[in-house]
């Protein structure tokens, strides 16, 4: 669930925003902010097969994102809960 997600923190200790475009699974599409998730296909409606991607943009976040170096990040950071270092609107 979204409410268990974690991040880490960066080198200024501000929470690291997990987001589409530096997730592993994400396949951006030439020099747009929009690209694919390979992880998740979508069923094409007419032969009810898997066969297709769906597109978003850079900064929307899925429950199955993975940083491109978690593991790094995993023993070097220090680990958070996201929900709590998000912030609203007035605070940025």
């Amino acid at each position: 669930m979204v409410e268990e997600l974690h991040t880490y923190l960066n080198m200024n200790n501000l929470p690291i925003i997990r987001r589409c475009r530096n997730c592993v699974n994400w396949k951006e599409i030439e020099t747009t902010k929009t690209g694919y998730c390979a992880l998740q296909r979508m069923y094409f409606s007419s032969t009810l097969t898997q066969t297709v991607f769906g597109m978003t943009k850079e900064f929307y976040l899925c429950e199955d994102h993975e940083f491109k170096n978690e593991k790094w990040l995993e023993y070097n950071s220090q680990r958070v809960n996201l929900r709590d270092s998000l912030k609203s609107k007035e605070q940025i």
